[in-house]
């Protein structure tokens, strides 16, 4: 083995004429100490190639949003799960350190949580249990989603607003909402309603037509006939 060496080195110095070996991605291939320059070469058997590292080029910033409008309407007493969707080029990235925070309008935590991985929707989500919401006093809040992705550690915040509010005013308030759709859906099923009974209207309009004027055909048809018969018996 020793001698395979020496004669590689040989053969390096009798390619390149010099003794600098390496065994990196370049190897110096010559070196012109007039022009004061070298000329160094890509080694094209290195076990990586070009394109190994680049994807650390591009920072792995992934987009977070949340899918819960603002404000945020809560209920003390009743379990609260904000979905918080985080996407690397529209796939979704778990890679992320997530904080949700809930600051009262002095600016104080009134609660923090971190939000877990949920592997059937592919999304974090923050669940409010009713304990939690329980020992909050009633009032607006700002909800405030920390991101922090582990390989780019580039912090994005996404802040919601959130209203606690009494039982009865989100009853209320539910059954406005839904006081409000029924009459939407109502009165659009009324305008489908006139409109079927116009359609019919004009089809009993346009059958009655249609039968008057075979009535009158056949009248004239049986006029025709009886003037035929009895031109026939004169001759």
């Amino acid at each position: 083995m020793r001698s395979a060496r020496w004669n590689a080195l040989d053969g390096w110095y009798t390619d390149h004429g010099h003794f600098f070996v390496s065994n990196g991605p370049f190897y110096l291939e010559s070196i012109d100490t007039v022009a004061k320059t070298i000329t160094v070469k890509a080694f094209r058997d290195y076990v990586y190639k070009a394109n190994r590292w680049d994807s650390l080029v591009t920072p792995k910033i992934p987009e977070i949003t949340t899918e819960i409008p603002s404000p945020i309407v809560v209920v003390p007493g009743l379990t609260v799960t904000i979905p918080i969707t985080s996407t690397l080029e529209g796939v979704p990235y778990s890679d992320v350190d997530i904080k949700f925070i809930l600051m009262d309008s002095e600016g104080n935590v009134a609660l923090e949580k971190t939000p877990t991985w949920d592997e059937a929707t592919h999304a974090f989500k923050v669940v409010l249990t009713e304990e939690e919401l329980g020992l909050l006093p009633l009032g607006t809040y700002t909800a405030y989603v920390v991101a922090i992705p582990k390989e780019a550690a580039v912090p994005k915040v996404i802040s919601k607003s959130v209203i606690i509010v009494p039982v009865m005013v989100y009853v209320e308030a539910r059954m406005s909402a839904m006081n409000a759709t029924l009459s939407s859906q109502i009165a659009e099923l009324e305008s489908t309603v006139s409109d079927l009974e116009a359609q019919l209207a004009a089809a009993r309009a346009s059958a009655r037509t249609a039968m008057y004027a075979g009535v009158g055909v056949g009248v004239i048809g049986i006029a025709i006939a009886a003037v035929a018969i009895a031109l026939a018996k004169k001759s």
